[in-house]
């Protein structure tokens, strides 16, 4: 597996910190320590889930997923066409 470059998690931990205090209403650092130890960090920094490779807006929908109902993966982003009821 490739290995994530630091200051691409680095990147990704200041845009979804932001965005956190912006819409969450969130002091610096609560959006920090709340982020830095959620599961959707822990699934960015995991090498094998390559969701480095995502636009920062999926994993802010997936933190975003995170704080409402405390699953990641209840992102639209994840769940994709599964959202989609096939007549």
């Amino acid at each position: 597996m490739p290995e994530i470059d630091p200051g691409i998690l680095s990147m990704f931990d200041e845009w979804v910190i932001d965005h956190a205090m912006t819409h969450w209403g969130m002091s610096e650092d609560e959006a920090m320590r709340r982020f830095l130890s959620s599961e959707t960090r822990t699934m960015l920094g995991d090498s094998e889930t390559l969701l480095w490779h995502e636009s920062p807006l999926v994993i802010i929908d997936m933190f975003d997923c995170e704080i409402a109902n405390g699953d990641p993966r209840l992102s639209t982003y994840i769940l994709g066409d599964s959202l989609y009821v096939r007549p």
